[in-house]
C-alpha cells in the first residue's frame, strides 16, 4: 500500500514537473507584439510641466488597429522611478500632474487592450544608456549602488502592483526592468529576487517578466540559470547580432552614421555572417528554455528605416525577413520596437546636420493600419487585416462547447464558450467588427449589421482558436 502511494505520488510528481505552467500558456497567447515607445518612458519629458505625456501619440485608435493587423499584444515601457522622486519613501508625487498624467494613461491602455482581447506588457523601462538630465546618476544600476536601487525598485514595484494589480492577470504582466546593463549578472539576480518576493507579498497571480544584463543579452540568458517562482517569463532582446554590430543603430544613439556626412554603410545580407549571428542567439535561447522547460519572450527587436541615410531597403528587408524565418521556426513570441509612425529620433552631424531615423513598420502618416505597413514587415512578420480569421483552428474547441444562436439571426446573437474567451466578430472581408473578452456568454446586439455572412474567431485562455459562421438576415 505504501509502496503504492509512493508510486502514484512520483507519478504526480513527473506530470506536475511536465504540465504546462500558466506562465508557459500565457507567454504562448503573447504572440506577436508592439511596443507603443517615446511616449510614457522619454526621460527627457520628466522635468516639463506642459509635454509629458504627448496626448496625441497613442490612442485607443491605434490599439484597434495593431489588434487588426494580428497583433495580440502591447508592450508599454513606462519610466516608473521618476514617478517617486531620488529619496526614500520614494512615493508618487501625485501632487505633480506629469505623473498623474501618466498614472491615469497606464490605465486607460489595460482599459483599451481590454476592449480588444489584448495581452499588455507594463514595462518599467529605463535606457541604461540614457542619460538625458543627468538620471543615470540616480536610476543607473551598478555593483556599487544595487542594494540601494533595490530597495527604491522595491518601493516603486509596491505602488505598481497596489495600482494595477486589479488587471486581468491573464493579459497583463508586469515587466521589472528594462535592460540593466552596468551591473554584474550576479548582482542584478540579487536585485531581481528582491523584486520577485517584493511583488508576491502581494500578488501570487500576475506573471513577472525578467531579464539579463547586459541590455538583456540573449547569449547571458542562454548562459543563466532559472529562478525559482515559476510564474515568470524570461526576455531578451536582439537589434544587431553580438558578433556583427553596425547595422541596426547605424547613426543613432552615438554609433557612426553611414552616409556621406560621417562614415561607411554596413549592410545587412539575408544568408550573411549578421543574419547567422543572430539566428544563432535566438536558436541558443530556444534550446535554454526548452532545456528549462521555462518560457521565453523578444520583448524588442527591429532597425532603423536609414532612408535619410542611404535609402538601403533592401537591407532592411532582409534583416526582418531573417527575423521572420528564425521566429517561426522557434515559435517565439515577439514583440517589435515600436509602433509610432512619425520620427522618433533626431541625430545631429557636422555642427548642424539633423537626420531623422524612423524604427516603426509603419509610414509616416501615424496611422497605423494595413495601408501604411511596409510591405517586407507584413509579409515577413505575417501581418494584415485578413490574418486574425485566415490562420485556421490551432486546436479546436469542442463543437458541443461552443454555439451562436439563433443563426440565422436577425437582432441579438448569443455566443456560449467554455469558460473565459476572447470573441471576435469580423465581416466575410476580414474587417473587425467588435471584440469582447467573455465569462462564457455574450449577448451582441447585430441591429447595425447589414445583411450578410460574418466570422466569429474564438480564443480561449489555452490558445485553443475555432472559426464559425453566422448569416444576418
Amino acid at each position: 500500500m505504501k509502496r503504492s502511494i509512493l508510486v502514484l505520488l512520483m507519478m504526480s510528481a513527473i506530470c506536475a514537473a511536465h504540465a504546462g505552467t500558466a506562465a508557459q500558456a500565457r507567454a504562448a497567447r503573447l504572440h506577436k507584439g508592439m511596443n507603443l515607445s517615446v511616449w510614457l518612458e522619454s526621460s527627457y519629458w520628466f522635468f516639463s510641466t506642459t509635454t509629458y505625456p504627448d496626448v496625441t501619440r497613442y490612442t485607443e485608435a491605434d490599439i484597434r488597429n495593431l489588434h487588426s493587423l494580428c497583433f495580440q499584444t502591447v508592450r508599454l515601457p513606462v519610466f516608473f522611478e521618476p514617478f517617486a522622486g531620488y529619496t526614500a519613501p520614494y512615493n508618487f508625487n501625485t501632487a505633480n500632474q506629469n505623473v498623474v498624467r501618466g498614472l491615469n494613461y497606464v490605465d486607460s491602455v489595460i482599459t483599451w487592450t481590454g476592449r480588444y482581447g489584448m495581452n499588455l506588457v507594463i514595462d518599467n523601462h529605463l535606457a541604461d544608456d540614457d542619460n538625458s538630465n543627468g538620471l543615470q546618476s540616480h536610476y543607473q544600476i551598478t555593483d556599487a549602488n544595487y542594494s540601494a536601487q533595490a530597495d527604491l525598485m522595491c518601493a516603486v514595484w509596491r505602488q505598481v502592483i497596489r495600482r494595477y494589480g486589479y488587471a486581468d492577470p491573464n493579459r497583463v504582466f508586469f515587466e521589472l526592468r528594462n535592460e540593466p546593463n552596468t551591473v554584474s549578472d550576479a548582482n542584478l539576480h540579487t536585485v531581481n529576487q528582491r523584486l520577485i518576493d517584493t511583488v508576491r507579498r502581494y500578488d501570487h497571480t500576475h506573471t513577472l517578466i525578467v531579464g539579463n544584463t547586459g541590455y538583456y543579452d540573449a547569449l547571458l540568458l542562454s548562459g543563466s540559470t532559472p529562478y525559482t517562482d515559476t510564474n515568470i517569463i524570461y526576455t531578451f532582446h536582439i537589434y544587431d547580432g553580438n558578433s556583427y554590430p553596425g547595422f541596426c543603430f547605424q547613426g543613432v544613439g552615438g554609433r557612426t552614421a553611414t552616409d556621406t556626412l560621417a562614415g561607411i554603410h554596413t549592410a545587412f545580407s539575408r544568408h550573411g555572417a549578421q543574419a547567422a549571428d543572430i539566428t544563432s542567439e535566438v536558436q541558443a535561447v530556444y534550446a535554454w528554455a526548452n532545456t528549462h522547460h521555462v518560457p521565453v519572450w523578444l520583448g524588442e527587436f527591429g532597425c532603423t528605416s536609414l532612408s535619410e541615410v542611404y535609402h538601403d531597403d533592401t537591407s532592411r528587408c532582409n534583416y526582418i525577413a531573417n527575423f521572420g524565418a528564425v521566429l517561426d521556426a522557434t515559435n517565439i513570441p515577439w514583440c517589435y520596437w515600436d509602433g509610432y509612425g512619425p520620427d522618433e529620433y533626431l541625430t545631429t552631424y557636422n555642427g548642424g546636420t539633423t537626420l531623422t531615423y524612423l524604427f516603426s513598420i509603419f509610414d509616416r502618416s501615424n496611422v497605423l493600419t494595413a495601408a501604411h505597413l511596409n510591405p517586407c514587415f507584413k509579409s515577413a512578420l505575417h501581418l494584415g487585416s485578413l490574418c486574425n480569421v485566415t490562420t485556421g483552428v490551432i486546436e479546436p474547441i469542442e463543437d458541443s462547447h461552443v454555439s451562436l444562436y439563433p443563426n440565422p439571426v436577425t437582432d441579438i446573437l448569443t455566443i456560449t464558450t467554455p469558460g473565459k474567451t476572447d470573441i471576435a466578430i469580423y465581416s466575410i472581408s476580414g474587417s473587425l467588427i467588435e471584440i469582447r473578452h467573455t465569462d462564457g456568454v455574450w449577448s451582441v446586439s447585430t441591429a447595425a449589421y447589414t445583411a450578410g455572412v460574418y466570422l466569429v474567431r474564438i480564443q480561449s485562455e489555452g490558445n485553443m482558436t475555432i472559426i464559425r459562421r453566422f448569416v444576418k438576415e
